[in-house]
């Protein structure tokens, strides 16, 4: 009989010792928290001046490497304070702590064009929007199609 709690305690030695071993994939230490915002830098919109009714082509760069080290996980922009639109990881997917961004809008109007930026990293962090200005105008000199004179 007394080899019952002998072989109780050995199993039960064997349990904590397996409890303790870390789980196939995990890190051996605790990842540090992401409690800071990923950075916008390098935003462009071009060309600038545009002409109406042409494209203007974003880009940017969201980095977190500084600021908390996680995977950026969208990117958005904004035109002249109006209602935010995706831009795209310039690679296809947003799956590292820096990611190039993308986007298009057509200008349909003359004047500027404020275009923000901000970025969300996989902490479900914000960026502070950056933004920069493009200038819609119309270089095309008129055209006239006919001109009609009164007789002499």
């Amino acid at each position: 009989m007394q080899q019952k709690p002998r072989a109780l305690s050995a199993l039960l030695a064997a349990a904590l010792a397996i409890a303790a071993l870390p789980f196939a994939g995990a890190a051996a230490a605790p990842l540090a928290q992401d409690l800071e915002a990923p950075v916008v830098s390098g935003l462009t919109g071009a060309p600038s001046p545009v002409e109406i009714g042409d494209e203007v082509t974003i880009n940017a760069t969201v980095d977190d490497l500084a600021t908390g080290g996680s995977d950026i996980q969208s990117a958005e922009f904004s035109i002249n304070g109006g209602a935010f639109a995706t831009l795209a990881a310039s690679d296809g997917v947003f799956d590292s702590p820096t990611e190039a961004v993308t986007g298009a809008f057509t200008a349909t109007e003359l004047g500027t064009y404020e275009i923000c930026v901000v970025g969300t990293d996989a902490a479900g962090l914000t960026s502070a929007a950056v933004c920069t200005e493009v200038v819609a105008q119309d270089t095309q000199a008129p055209v006239v199609t006919a001109v009609a004179g009164a007789p002499n």
